[in-house]
């Protein structure tokens, strides 16, 4: 297996399953992609729960900041820039490990963003992991949402509760957090650890509410994404 930055979920790896296209130069790696794509299907329906979030947000017509942990190249914004009309500002911050990430993310933002007369902002910010886990890290503020889909699955049960906390005291009053870990006992669980050859920790629906739980007075739903496959916890903070 080949990963093109070197660790599970990788931007470019990413692109690929948003591209949705045929890659490769013979019938069997043509063969061997599609079968990739159809086991990682949830990465993209993940996305499109998140872009409709933030969609139902911005035309609201109210000032909103929104960042995203673990952004790889930031589909759901590059797609949301293209399409979004906005009446009020709204701040997007990128977070990555992944210098080339963001590097990528903001390249391609450049044109579509030019279009809404400084409203919508993007800003990137390189983060160390000690950024996710400790309260006073680099995440903004105030945040009216932050949401992390594609790292918890990679993160032992005490990190990942130490993320939670964390990135709850970021939010303001009312914001939300949305928190995405593939699901277990899901039939295409051998195909992503076979297939796409990923190393996971996939988890019920217990553990995924435990998380909220540590959460002060807050309120919290867990859906599935269109493919059954990625539980998307939904923690609001009071």
């Amino acid at each position: 297996y080949e990963k093109p930055r070197g660790y599970p979920g990788d931007y470019g790896v990413m692109n690929y399953i948003y591209a949705w296209r045929e890659v490769g130069d013979t019938t069997y790696e043509r063969l061997c992609h599609w079968l990739g794509l159809e086991f990682a299907a949830c990465v993209k329906t993940r996305k499109d729960v998140v872009k409709d979030v933030l969609r139902e947000r911005i035309e609201k017509g109210e000032a909103f900041s929104s960042t995203s942990i673990a952004c790889g190249s930031g589909q759901e914004i590059f797609e949301l820039a293209q399409v979004a009309q906005l009446r009020a500002p709204f701040t997007a911050t990128l977070m990555d490990q992944d210098s080339e990430a963001l590097d990528f993310a903001i390249s391609r933002l450049v044109a579509p963003l030019s279009r809404h007369d400084g409203l919508f902002r993007v800003e990137a910010r390189p983060a160390r992991f000690g950024d996710f886990t400790e309260k006073g890290g680099a995440v903004p503020p105030d945040q009216d949402l932050i949401y992390c889909f594609g790292m918890f699955d990679y993160l032992p049960d005490d990190t990942v509760a130490r993320i939670t906390t964390a990135l709850y005291e970021k939010l303001k009053p009312g914001g939300s957090l949305i928190l995405g870990n593939m699901m277990a006992h899901s039939p295409k669980i051998w195909g992503v650890c076979l297939v796409l050859g990923y190393d996971m920790w996939f988890r019920n629906e217990r553990e995924m509410m435990s998380l909220a739980a540590q959460c002060p007075g807050a309120r919290a739903e867990l859906r599935l994404e269109s493919t059954g496959q990625n539980y998307l916890l939904f923690i609001r903070k009071p």
